[in-house]
């Protein structure tokens, strides 16, 4: 779901037709997860991101043309990325309105109190979301999905499917081990990514980031476990975040 590279994630499709909305963490300039979902399933999507909003792509653009003539006029130089770099703002800047004109979006992050620019996940639910919705829940907050689990698991009975990104791993070995105990408790891991943005371990050879996505257990019958991750990245299903690099053999 999403396009092939950065961004996009694998998903079960049976929970994708099951859900009521998607609850999405973490938009920045792709939403294209986002899009296929709305495509496919036929329900609305709830985005949050502190970090931009449709004016954000708007002034992007116009500071690229200022660049532009800067360069110009002063060094007599025409300097086409930035004309090239305009235009894409510009394009973020329709199609975020075209998209969030259908669906919704906030501009404030989560985290596991309620801050400034920042909600606590109950109070997100409590304010924008009905009482029985079956939630799909995205996730890639670049770190406070540790901040958040607890939330998470709390209100399972709500997710019934997971897309995440785990970001720092090599940073967070502890937490990460920790973190994904947790989530063992109420939810199967049923396919895994690695992020070939990060880096991978030298010792072990667990990448830095990884994506995941997870069924909530009651939902499934008997899993059968893979022995290792030998199988991974599948070919035709799995795409290497950076494009200018392989995938990660892990």
């Amino acid at each position: 779901m999403g396009r092939n590279y950065d961004g996009g994630y694998v998903i079960s499709e049976s929970l994708m037709k099951q859900s009521d909305i998607l609850l999405s963490f973490g938009i920045n300039d792709d939403w294209s997860f986002e899009k296929d979902f709305y495509k496919k399933s036929g329900v609305g999507c709830c985005g949050f991101d502190f970090s931009v909003d449709r004016d954000v792509f708007r002034k992007r653009g116009l500071e690229q043309i200022r660049f532009f003539f800067g360069d110009l006029l002063k060094r007599r130089k025409i300097n086409l990325s930035r004309w090239t770099a305009a235009r894409h703002q510009f394009g973020l800047h329709k199609d975020f309105g075209a998209f969030f004109k259908k669906n919704r979006f906030f501009s404030y992050g989560i985290d596991n109190r309620t801050h400034g620019q920042f909600k606590k996940l109950d109070d997100i639910l409590q304010e924008h979301l009905g009482p029985g919705d079956n939630i799909f829940l995205k996730i890639d907050i670049e770190g406070y999905e540790f901040t958040i689990l607890e939330d998470i698991l709390r209100n399972k009975r709500r997710f019934h499917g997971l897309a995440m990104e785990i970001h720092g791993i090599h940073n967070e070995e502890l937490n990460f081990n920790g973190f994904i105990a947790k989530l063992q408790q109420e939810y199967f891991i049923y396919h895994v990514h690695a992020n070939n943005y990060g880096s991978l371990q030298n010792k072990g050879g667990m990448p830095e980031v990884i994506e995941i996505s997870c069924i909530r257990k009651d939902l499934a019958g008997t899993p059968v476990f893979y022995p290792d991750l030998s199988h991974l990245p599948i070919e035709g299903l799995d795409f290497p975040n950076d494009l200018q690099s392989v995938d990660f053999k892990w």
